[in-house]
Parts: structure tokens; C-alpha cells; sequence
């Protein structure tokens, strides 16, 4: 006994070609949605997406980077120690001396550069001064420069050592063959 198949004919969504399928295939692909093709590769060509190659690679390299964002929330304290272990691992202080050598020429005509400009300059001291400062005070970094002015001005008040040994003349007169300083007499 023959199997009952009623056939439907639809038309491919790809290449517009007149086909015939089980009329049960046909209901299914228009229940859920889907299209109608006539084989494989009308169904592929439907699902490229048809972006120039710059294109493709602009998308991919936002998935990959997504990717990334993702992964490294996710994974962090996991990703922080693997870079601490190899770290130890692989650490050799004096490669890594010859290496800062090796770029410290550059580094020194860089900053000669940079600290030519007094903009900049008054950036980075700015920028410096708020980083040490928040190292050293943790959240009550932004008290520091009033803590700085204090500190200034009592130093301006009441001087150091070398201040008063210089005004009692300490260091006016030297003896000829020694390095050893005389009071002198006031």
C-alpha cells in the first residue's frame, strides 16, 4: 500500500523558482516562519549576509571585542591570577633591566619634549601630585593640597637645622687641608 502524500507547490524565497513539496512541509515552513527554498544552497543564500568585506571584518572585530568585554567581567579573578603565575614564572630581572635600557634613551627625549610645552607641564605635575596623593591618603586624597599648605607654611615659620646653623655662620669659615667646618664666633 502506497503511502498519501498531498504535494503543494510554493515558490523558492531565494531564486523565485516554481517547486513542489509535501504539503505538510510547506504548512510547517508558513506556520513557523521560516521560508520556502528549492535545496541547499538556495536555503544558504538566503542566510548570507551580504556585507563588503570591510564590512565583515568591521562586524567581527566588534563581536570579538564584545567577546572579550564579557569574558574578562566574568572571569577576573581567574584571568588575574593565571597573569600573576606566569609573571613568576617567566620573570627574569635582568632581561627585563636590558630591556628598560633599551628604551630609556627614547623615553628621556620624550619627556624633554613633552615638559617643553608648559601646558603639559603643569598637567602631568598636577596629574602626579593628585596620583601620589591618593596613594598615600586613599579616600581623603582631596584634603592633601590643604594638608601641603600647612605644612609649607609652618615650615616657613620656624626654620630647620640647616637654616639656624647657616645663621649662626657654621658655615662661612673653613680651615685650609680639611673638609671640617668652624663655628664662628658671634
Amino acid at each position: 500500500m502506497a503511502a498519501y502524500k498531498l504535494e503543494a507547490s510554493y515558490r523558492c524565497d531565494q531564486c523565485g523558482k516554481q517547486n513542489t513539496k509535501r504539503a505538510a512541509d510547506v504548512r510547517r515552513a508558513i506556520v513557523c516562519g521560516g521560508g520556502l527554498f528549492c535545496d541547499k544552497v538556495c536555503f544558504g543564500l538566503s542566510r548570507r549576509k551580504w556585507l563588503t568585506d570591510e564590512e565583515r571584518i568591521a562586524d567581527r572585530k566588534e563581536r570579538v571585542r564584545l567577546y572579550g568585554i564579557k569574558r574578562r567581567e566574568e572571569l577576573a579573578d581567574q584571568i588575574k591570577k593565571q597573569k600573576a603565575d606566569y609573571f613568576k614564572r617567566t620573570y627574569n630581572p635582568k632581561s627585563a633591566k636590558i630591556e628598560r635600557a633599551k628604551r630609556m634613551g627614547w623615553h628621556v627625549a620624550y619627556m624633554r619634549e613633552y615638559y617643553k610645552d608648559p601646558v603639559k607641564k603643569a598637567e602631568k605635575v598636577a596629574y602626579d601630585r593628585e596620583r601620589r596623593d591618593k596613594a598615600k591618603y586613599g579616600e581623603f586624597w582631596e584634603c592633601a593640597p590643604i594638608l601641603r599648605e600647612l605644612e609649607e607654611d609652618i615650615r616657613g615659620r620656624f626654620p630647620t637645622q640647616y637654616e639656624r646653623m647657616k645663621a649662626r655662620g657654621y658655615y662661612l669659615t673653613k680651615t685650609k687641608g680639611s673638609n671640617r667646618c668652624l663655628t664662628a664666633t658671634m
